[in-house]
Parts: C-alpha cells; sequence; structure tokens
C-alpha cells in the first residue's frame, strides 16, 4: 500500500477482509500467500484505527487458513499489534458462539 491516504488504506484493509473471508484458500489464496501476508502485515500497523481493525479480522481468519504464515506474522508484529489480535480473537469468539446460538435457534 504505497498509498498515504487513509481513505485508500481503510478500503484496501475491507478489501483484505473480505478476499481471505470469502475466497478459497487452495487454488486461489494459497498462491498469493506471500502478498496477502504483506496487506495484513501493513494493515495490523496502519495509522488508521479502522484499517487496523480489518487488519486483525484478517488476520484471524488468515490464522485458521494458514497457520504457518499467520505464526511467523504474529511474531514479527510489535507488542501493541500483539495485544490487540489477542483481544480481537476474544471477541472474535464470543460473537462466533452468538451466531452458532442464532443459527440453531432459527433451526
Amino acid at each position: 500500500m504505497a498509498s498515504k491516504s487513509t481513505q485508500f488504506h481503510q478500503k484496501m484493509s475491507q478489501y483484505l477482509y473480505v478476499l481471505v473471508s470469502l475466497y478459497p484458500f487452495e487454488g486461489v489464496l494459497d498462491k498469493h500467500a506471500q502478498a496477502i501476508d504483506q496487506y495484513i502485515q501493513q494493515s495490523v500497523s496502519d495509522a488508521n484505527s479502522e484499517a487496523r481493525l480489518n487488519g486483525r479480522k484478517s488476520f484471524l481468519i488468515w490464522q485458521k487458513l494458514a497457520p504457518d504464515n499467520a505464526q511467523s506474522l504474529f511474531m514479527q508484529f510489535d507488542y501493541q499489534s500483539q495485544k490487540a489480535i489477542i483481544e480481537e480473537q476474544e471477541k472474535f469468539s464470543e460473537h462466533e458462539g452468538e451466531l452458532y446460538d442464532a443459527r440453531k435457534a432459527e433451526a
């Protein structure tokens, strides 16, 4: 992300989140893992708070898809970023449970 525009960074981090959320890993995302790692790293450390949030959420999904890549990325983050990811993971886990309960209630 060479642009200095905060709106650009925010949009790119949103696209990254959609990309890792919707596209299949095998045959698509795995071919571009290095670029995705780079964008996640940049998003997590961005000056824009919305970009950082999307970067952390993308990281959590990426952690499930490419655990080795995610572990390597996590070790490169500074302490504050690591702490924010862990806190986001706890929130994500809570909401994931709520979504599961809602789906059960609908059935």
